[in-house]
């Protein structure tokens, strides 16, 4: 990929895996300060301005599917900072396949965004979700409609004959 004013930051063992794409990533900041933490990002993946953080505790990881389009003044934590944990798992964010991320949204750790999904503009995410095909926004975020998808067409080429 082709990168534009973006800022990538690591510590010791870390690693940043990113897929094909076609598109320009731009004003994308990564920081992977704890050792052993992982950003894995799809093919096809695109980007107007993201900070991602793995900065609070060791082994953090955050997954990216295939076909994601992400806005500006996204932010995706996977840690708190503190010492505020469950012992029992490891929160990994994971956002799967074909996801639009809207402008000025947080994801909080431990979150899952699943496929064909759109994430409306100003929410905060602080849970999992499970329905595919969803509007998922609000703060916090829940699913707000169903049976949905989206293409990267602007509505005036969209074809809809094809569908």
């Amino acid at each position: 990929p082709k990168f534009k004013d973006c800022i990538f930051c690591c510590g010791n063992n870390t690693q940043i895996i990113i897929g094909s794409t076609p598109y320009e990533l731009n004003n994308m900041e990564v920081s992977l300060q704890k050792d052993f933490s992982k950003l894995i990002i799809g093919n096809h993946f695109s980007v107007n301005g993201c900070k991602f953080w793995l900065t609070g505790e060791k082994n953090q990881t955050i997954k990216i599917g295939d076909d994601c389009m992400f806005s500006h003044g996204i932010i995706i934590r996977s840690s708190d900072f503190h010492s505020v944990y469950n012992n029992t798992d490891k929160k990994v964010i994971k956002i799967q396949n074909h996801v639009w991320i809207c402008q000025n949204v947080t994801l909080l750790k431990g979150t899952t965004i699943p496929n064909n999904c759109i994430v409306g503009a100003n929410s905060l995410v602080n849970k999992s979700f499970s329905t595919e095909n969803a509007i998922i926004s609000g703060h916090p975020a829940k699913v707000r409609k169903t049976d949905i998808n989206w293409d990267r067409s602007i509505p005036t080429d969209f074809n809809n004959d094809n569908l």
